[in-house]
């Protein structure tokens, strides 16, 4: 009988003890955790909204872009007064330069659409391959990407939002 209590106390103390532990510490860390998850998710909605660091487009870029990429019956981006910004041009944009033939995926064939809206090419690698940075809006805050190839012929087109 006695060995029984002496077994009971050690665990009531142990229980105890193990109860203390979650309450000081494992709790407080929980709640600290889940706080940096809620704000770190904050933050990223807030940096992904790009109408919170960016303005909208000129009339004269919607339209530009409504014509050379022959979109202005099909996009709702092209439609009287809309209010349309570099990002919502995108999808558009990948959509209709990845749908080339590949004989046509080359530089000339973007600098004849996007030209205008070259910011720069950087230096070739070694292996030859370069990238060029097209900016539609012309604050520097979002970008479109292709990645070129030595004989001039774009092998990605990527369009990263969000961030800086």
């Amino acid at each position: 009988m006695k060995r029984n209590r002496k077994v009971f106390s050690v665990l009531g103390i142990l229980i105890l003890i193990c109860i203390a532990v979650i309450y000081v510490y494992v709790i407080p860390a929980a709640k600290i955790v889940q706080t940096d998850i809620k704000e770190y998710n904050t933050r990223i909605a807030i940096r992904d909204d790009y109408t919170l660091h960016t303005t909208p487009l000129d009339e004269s870029v919607i339209n530009d872009l409504c014509v050379k990429l022959q979109i202005q019956i099909s996009s709702e981006n092209c439609q009287p007064n809309a209010v349309v910004y570099a990002p919502d041009f995108f999808d558009e944009i990948k959509t209709y330069f990845r749908g080339l033939p590949d004989q046509k995926k080359t530089y000339a064939t973007v600098q004849e659409k996007l030209g205008s809206y070259l910011v720069f090419c950087g230096k070739p690698d070694p292996d030859g391959s370069y990238r060029c940075k097209y900016d539609l809006r012309g604050d520097n805050r979002y970008f479109i990407f292709f990645m070129y190839d030595e004989e001039n012929f774009y092998y990605e087109v990527s369009a990263p939002i969000g961030g800086s």
